[in-house]
């Protein structure tokens, strides 16, 4: 997920958690529950960051418990495995969090998707892993992260999914300047009829912002005037690498770097006001997938094929979880998690079973894509009433 600024969060309670006891922390309504212990504001808005929550008082159980201490008290000294990671007694550390930067964080990865702790040094500026330990945590649950996008439009909700970078958001920002109400983006969770999201900032390209001009105004006037320098300097440098060969060799690396930073976050709040709903049915999922060029399209789908390359696409993003969890495997050959090692397969199952009988398309549109041609394209199809069987060739759209 995207982080948003630091607030003042009022600061959490640190007693122990019962029946009757108050403890500060995070609540997905109905999926899982966090609670902090030891946090301070700054922490507190670090976490808040993460998953697009404020934190409020809640009571009863924690599915995860995120403790913050001066030191991390370990048996042994830290032996290494690879750069980031390493274990010392039965503890297994991630030394590396956000951009690489340096941290001490005790995660259990034998006993993530269950109840667990982890805890951190002070001074993370993320708790490494934590999105992927909230959605394994859903599925253990029953339900389903799906990496998409969702939007409900004259009352039909609408999944958008695929691989990063094919245009799920921008399906939503096209739909949502046309009023349909913004469910979530990034991750939604799926039950077997209703999908849900959590109103987490929406990382918005200057490519976004130039095609959706409506879009600027809602930024910080001084994250505009950043934008405009990069958008201005990487201009300048692209026009230099033209004049020879030998300026382009360090022009290009730098554009890219200053490309890499032409963004903004934006709450949902702010960027669509009222129209963000917390859940709608599933009634259309498409699957976007991107091309070299040509007018964007859209046609059926098979739902176990869409299903299919769905799960493919969140084992992709669950990648960084797997990798320290091989990492844990080497320090303690002993200790497993089943439900992690199972993931991709139940994920699969549980696809196949949500999607079954819901009217399913794919998109084919060039990168990067034009946020109108995507919504022209789609708009016929989403607006139909009733479950109609799809032509051949449900719509083809070109400016």
């Amino acid at each position: 997920m995207t982080s948003v600024p630091a607030r003042a969060w009022p600061a959490p309670s640190r007693g122990t958690p019962d029946e009757d006891v108050e403890w500060q922390g995070f609540e997905l309504p109905g999926l899982v529950r966090i609670r902090l212990v030891g946090a301070d504001r700054g922490q507190t808005a670090v976490v808040a960051g993460q998953l697009g929550l404020e934190p409020r008082p809640l009571s009863g159980d924690a599915d995860i418990t995120i403790r913050f201490v001066e030191r991390l008290s370990l048996a042994e000294p830290v032996r290494y495995v690879g750069l980031d990671a390493g274990y010392a007694g039965d503890a297994f550390l991630v030394l590396r969090g956000r951009h690489k930067q340096r941290a001490r964080v005790q995660v259990p990865l034998d006993a993530v998707g269950g109840a667990c702790e982890i805890t951190c040094e002070r001074g993370v500026s993320a708790v490494p892993l934590l999105l992927a330990i909230v959605n394994l945590t859903v599925l253990g649950k029953g339900s389903l992260p799906v990496h998409g996008s969702a939007f409900r439009h004259r009352g039909r909700g609408v999944l958008v999914t695929g691989w990063a970078k094919g245009g799920k958001t921008e399906a939503l920002l096209g739909f949502a300047a046309h009023g349909a109400e913004y469910v979530g983006d990034e991750w939604i969770y799926l039950d077997a009829d209703r999908m849900r999201g959590i109103p987490e900032p929406i990382r918005l390209w200057d490519w976004h912002l130039q095609q959706m001009p409506s879009c600027w105004g809602k930024l910080p006037r001084s994250r505009r005037a950043s934008l405009l320098a990069l958008r201005r300097s990487s201009a300048l440098l692209s026009w230099v690498g033209i004049l020879g060969r030998r300026a382009a060799r360090w022009t290009d690396r730098a554009v890219a770097l200053l490309d890499s930073q032409r963004y903004a976050h934006v709450s949902p709040r702010d960027l669509f006001g009222a129209a963000c709903g917390g859940e709608a049915p599933i009634d259309q999922v498409f699957l976007m997938t991107t091309r070299a060029g040509g007018p964007v399209t859209v046609g059926p789908a098979d739902p176990d094929e869409v299903a299919d390359r769905m799960a493919i696409s969140i084992e992709e993003e669950r990648a960084p979880l797997v990798s320290f969890y091989r990492r844990f495997r080497f320090a303690f050959p002993d200790r497993r998690n089943p439900l992690l090692e199972r993931a991709a397969e139940i994920e699969r199952e549980r696809l196949r079973q949500f999607l079954r009988g819901k009217e399913c398309g794919v998109v084919s549109h060039a990168y990067p894509p034009s946020i109108s041609d995507i919504y022209a394209a789609l708009r016929p199809v989403v607006e139909r009433e009733g479950h109609v069987r799809p032509e051949p060739h449900w719509s083809t759209h070109t400016r």
